[in-house]
C-alpha cells in the first residue's frame, strides 16, 4: 500500500511539475494573446492532468494526491478571490457550500458509508448525480430492512423526486428492486396525486412507465384509471405518448378496448400524421387483436395515400404492411399498386414503394415492378426513385434485376455522370453478380479517362476498385499511369488515386507511386495531390515514407502557409518513424540566428496549429515514456529533461530573444 501511495504521488507530482515547468511559456503566450485569465489555463491543465492516468481517477487516487490536489484548489480559490470568479465555478463552490457533512464525506470517498446511514439525507443524496448512483448502485445488493428504511426517508418527497434529473433515476431503482407491495404502495399512493402532471414531465414520466412495467395490476390500477381517462390529450403529448404505449404493452385487454376507442374518437387520420400520435396508432397495430384494431383499420384504408406521403404517417402504414393479416394488407397494397409511379418519386412514399421491394412476397412485388421497368431510364435519375432501384438490385430475383440492367447498359456512359443514377451503379456493382455487371464495367473501362474527372461517375470507378476484380483494378492502373501529372490535379480524379492506392496490390500500384514520388516537389503543395501523398504516407512502404520527408525537408518554411503542404508535415509526424519525426522538429527547432526563429513563424500561420500540436505531443509522449523508465527502475529523484533539444524550450529561448530584440 505504501509503495502504491508513493507511486500515486510521484505521477500526480510529475503531472503538476510538468504543466508548471514544461509549459509555463506557452500558456503565458497563450493568456497575453488572448487575454485569457490564468484561472482558466491551470483549470485545464488540471483536467489534462485527471485523464492522463486510470491511476487518477477519483476513484484511485491515493490520500496524499487528493490532499495536494485540495492544496491546489486552495491556492486557485486564494487567486479568485482577488479576481473575476467564472459563474461555473462560484456555482460549484456554493453547491459545496450547500452540502451536508455526510454528502461531502461521501464526495471524499468514505468507503464505508452504506445504504442504512443515509437516514434524513437520502432526500439530499437522492438529487445529487453521485449520490443517486450510490443509491441505485446500493439497492441491487440491499437487503429488504435497508429498502424499508429508505423508502420512509423519501416519503413525502416522492413527487419533487420524480421530476428531479437524478432523483427519476432512484425512484425507478426503488420500483425495479423492491418487492414488498406494502413499500411499493407507498411511492404510488403519493405519485397517485400528481399522475397527469407526471406523465406529461420529462422525468416524471419514466417514473410512470416503471409503475405501470414493474407494479401488479392491483398496484397500478389507480395510476391506470387516471391515465386512461386522459388519452385524448396524452398520446399527442411529447412525454405522454410514451406512457400510453407502455399501457397498450402491459395494460390488459380492457385497457386497450378503452385507448382504441379514444383514438377512434380522436380522429385516426390526424393522429396518425402528428410527431407524436402516430407512435400510438404503431402501437395498437402491433398489440391489439384482430378485432380491437379493425375501427383504426378502417379509418387508416380511407387515407392511405395521406399517410404514406406523409413524414409521420409512412411509419403507420409500413406498420400495416409488417403486422395484419394478408386480408387486412390487400386493400393498402391496391392502393399503392394504382400510384406506384407517384409514390416512387414522392419524399415519403418512396420508402413504402421500396419497403414493398424488401419484405414482400414475389406476387406482391410483381405489380410494383412492372411499373417500374416500364420508366427505368426516368426514374433512375430521380432523387427518390433511384432508391427504389437500388432495392430491387438488392433485394430482387435474378430475372427481376435482368430487365434493369439491360436497360441501364443502354445509357451508361450518360447515366453514371447523373448526381441520382450513379448510385444506382454503385449498387449493381457491389451487389450483383460477375456476369451481370460484366457489360456494364466494360464500358466503364473504355470510357476511364472521361469518367474519373466527372463529379459522380468518379465515385463509380472507386467503387470499381474497392469492389471489382485484380484484372480491372490492372487495367485502371494502367489507364490512368498515362496522364497521371494531369489527374492526380483533378479535383475528382485525386479521389480515385488514393482508393488505388488503398485498394491495389504492392505490385499493382507501384509504377503509379514511382512517378508520384518523382514528382514531389510539385505534388506536395497542390491542393488535390497532396491528399494523394497523404494516402502514400498512410498506406505506402517504409522507403516510400523516407523519400517523402527527405523531400519535405528544406522547403517548410517557404510551403508552411499552405493548408496542402502542412496536412502533408503533419501525417509525417502521425505516421513516421521517431527518426523521420526527430528530423523534422529539429529543423522546425533550430534557431538559425535570424530576429524570426522558425517555430514561432510556424505558429503565426493558421494552417499550421495541428503540425505544432502534434509536434508538441511527441516530444511529451517521450518524455513520459522516460519518466515511466525511470519509475520503473526506482529512481524517485526530481526528474530533468536531459534531451538534447525540447520543443518547449525551445519555444521559451526564441520568445525571450524575441522580447529583447
Amino acid at each position: 500500500m505504501n509503495r502504491f501511495i508513493r507511486r500515486n504521488f510521484l505521477k500526480g507530482q510529475h503531472i503538476v511539475r510538468h504543466i508548471q515547468t514544461v509549459r509555463p511559456a506557452c500558456s503565458h503566450h497563450q493568456c497575453i494573446k488572448k487575454n485569457v485569465s490564468p484561472e482558466v489555463v491551470f483549470s485545464c491543465a488540471r483536467t489534462a492532468s485527471s485523464s492522463s492516468s486510470s491511476l487518477n481517477s477519483p476513484s484511485q487516487r491515493s490520500q496524499l494526491f487528493d490532499d495536494y490536489l485540495n492544496k491546489h484548489s486552495q491556492l486557485l480559490n486564494e487567486y479568485n478571490n482577488n479576481n473575476n470568479r467564472s459563474q461555473r465555478f462560484n456555482e460549484y463552490n456554493n453547491n459545496n457550500n450547500n452540502r451536508s457533512q455526510l454528502l461531502n464525506e461521501y464526495h471524499n470517498r468514505i468507503g464505508y458509508l452504506q445504504l442504512t446511514d443515509l437516514g434524513k439525507h437520502a432526500v439530499e443524496f437522492a438529487q445529487d448525480a453521485r449520490g443517486s448512483r450510490f443509491i441505485e448502485q446500493k439497492l441491487k445488493s440491499a437487503r429488504r430492512k435497508a429498502k424499508a428504511q429508505l423508502v420512509y426517508a423519501l416519503r413525502g418527497h416522492m413527487l419533487t423526486l420524480a421530476q428531479h434529473v437524478y432523483g427519476c433515476h432512484v425512484l425507478e431503482t426503488v420500483l425495479k428492486s423492491v418487492d414488498d407491495n406494502a413499500l411499493r404502495m407507498e411511492i404510488i399512493n403519493e405519485l397517485s396525486a400528481q399522475v397527469i402532471p407526471l406523465a406529461r414531465h420529462k422525468y416524471g414520466s419514466r417514473v410512470i412507465e416503471h409503475v405501470l412495467e414493474h407494479c401488479t395490476e392491483r398496484q397500478k390500477r389507480p395510476v391506470l384509471e387516471q391515465l386512461l381517462g386522459n388519452v385524448h390529450s396524452l398520446v399527442t403529448d411529447q412525454y405522454g405518448a410514451f406512457v400510453i404505449q407502455r399501457v397498450l404493452e402491459h395494460g390488459l385487454l380492457e385497457d386497450r378496448e378503452r385507448i382504441v376507442r379514444s383514438l377512434e374518437q380522436a380522429n385516426v387520420l390526424t393522429l396518425g400524421t402528428d410527431q407524436y400520435g402516430y407512435y400510438a396508432i404503431r402501437h395498437v397495430i402491433e398489440h391489439c387483436t384482430e378485432e380491437q384494431k379493425r375501427p383504426v383499420l378502417e379509418q387508416l384504408l380511407d387515407n392511405v395515400l395521406t399517410l404514406v406521403t406523409n413524414k409521420h404517417g409512412y411509419f403507420v402504414i409500413q406498420h400495416v404492411l409488417e403486422h395484419c393479416t394478408e386480408e387486412q394488407k390487400r386493400p393498402v397494397l391496391e392502393q399503392l399498386y394504382a400510384n406506384v409511379l407517384t409514390l416512387v418519386t414522392n419524399k415519403h412514399g418512396c420508402f413504402a414503394i421500396q419497403h414493398v421491394l424488401e419484405h414482400c412476397t414475389e406476387e406482391q412485388k410483381r405489380p410494383v415492378l412492372e411499373q417500374l421497368l416500364d420508366n427505368v431510364r426516368i426514374l433512375v435519375t430521380d432523387q427518390y426513385a433511384s432508391h427504389a432501384f437500388k432495392h430491387v438490385l438488392e433485394h430482387c430475383t435474378e430475372e427481376q434485376k435482368r430487365p434493369v440492367l439491360e436497360q441501364l447498359l443502354d445509357n451508361v456512359r450518360i447515366l453514371v455522370t447523373d448526381q441520382y443514377a450513379s448510385h444506382v451503379f454503385k449498387h449493381m456493382i457491389e451487389h450483383c453478380t460477375e456476369e451481370q455487371k460484366r457489360p456494364v464495367l466494360e464500358q466503364l473501362l473504355d470510357n476511364l479517362h472521361i469518367l474519373v474527372t466527372d463529379q459522380y461517375a468518379s465515385h463509380v470507378i472507386q467503387h470499381v476498385l474497392q469492389h471489382g476484380l485484380p484484372e480491372d483494378r490492372e487495367r485502371i492502373v494502367r489507364s490512368l499511369q498515362e496522364n497521371l501529372h494531369i489527374l492526380v490535379t483533378d479535383q475528382y480524379a485525386s479521389h480515385v488515386f488514393k482508393h488505388m492506392i488503398e485498394h491495389c496490390t504492392e505490385e499493382q500500384k507501384r509504377p503509379v507511386l514511382e512517378q508520384l514520388l518523382d514528382n514531389l516537389h510539385i505534388l506536395v503543395t497542390d491542393q488535390y495531390a497532396s491528399h494523394v501523398i497523404q494516402h502514400v504516407l498512410q498506406h505506402g512502404l517504409p522507403e516510400d515514407r523516407d523519400r517523402i520527408v527527405r523531400s519535405v525537408r528544406g522547403d517548410i518554411m517557404k510551403n508552411v502557409h499552405l493548408n496542402s503542404f502542412c496536412s502533408i508535415i503533419y501525417k509525417c509526424l502521425l505516421y513516421g518513424t521517431t527518426e523521420q519525426q526527430n528530423a523534422l522538429i529539429d529543423e522546425l527547432c533550430a534557431d538559425n540566428g535570424s530576429g524570426s526563429p522558425p517555430l514561432l513563424e510556424i505558429m503565426k500561420q493558421p494552417s499550421a496549429k495541428y503540425v505544432v500540436q502534434k509536434m508538441q505531443y511527441i516530444v511529451d509522449s517521450a518524455a513520459r515514456r522516460a519518466h515511466k523508465m525511470m519509475f520503473d527502475d526506482g529512481n524517485t529523484d526530481p526528474l530533468r529533461n536531459t534531451a538534447n533539444k525540447s520543443l518547449t524550450h525551445t519555444v521559451q529561448a526564441q520568445q525571450q530573444r524575441g522580447g529583447a530584440q
